[in-house]
């Protein structure tokens, strides 16, 4: 990867090594949602387009970044708003999200049970430590675009999120940490 002047938008940047626009609908995101009558009617009347992604995964040696783009648009299923499926890292590596624009959440766990919520909006960023599973929900009423950051080669575990669950937006209040358990 070579130095490079990128405008973040919907779209991946023309001319580089970048991912196509990936487009998750509902019917890609189904077992992430607890009301399956909810997810069955959506998905009848025209399965809607939940979140799209793109992203630019440093591949030299030595220290580097990934970057991308997500856009999660505005929409409940039953009683949930419209969000990301949720990943925990495969290998040691930080995160960072910049809202550019709209308003959402962003929801993190880790193994020992804790939970943490943050509001994810223009002029906020959101720091995700390492060990730290993560997920984004759009909770307001225009599309939430953000840019993410990440350390290369950490991976993606979406599998974990369906095996042990995820907490959801009413679990806890913004800026709280509590286990759980409790």
């Amino acid at each position: 990867m070579s130095p490079a002047n990128v405008e973040l938008g919907f779209e991946p940047p023309a001319g580089l090594d970048s991912t196509p626009l990936q487009v998750r609908r509902l019917s890609d995101l189904q077992d992430y949602y607890a009301d399956k009558d909810a997810v069955r009617e959506l998905v009848a009347a025209g399965d809607p387009e939940i979140y799209a992604y793109w992203a630019i995964e440093y591949a030299g040696g030595g220290s580097g970044l990934s970057y991308g783009v997500t856009t999660i648009q505005p929409g409940v299923v039953g009683h949930e708003f419209y969000m990301t499926k949720g990943h925990y890292h495969v290998a040691p590596g930080d995160e960072m999200y910049l809202a550019v624009s709209g308003h959402g959440t962003v929801l993190l766990r880790n193994d020992a049970g804790e939970v943490k919520r943050y509001e994810l909006k223009p002029g906020r960023m959101v720091y995700i430590d390492e060990g730290w599973g993560h997920r984004t929900v759009n909770d307001g009423v225009d599309p939430l675009v953000f840019i993410s950051i990440w350390s290369p080669g950490t991976g993606h575990d979406y599998e974990r999120v369906l095996r042990e669950g995820f907490p959801t937006v009413d679990d806890y209040a913004v800026g709280e940490s509590r286990s759980l358990g409790q």
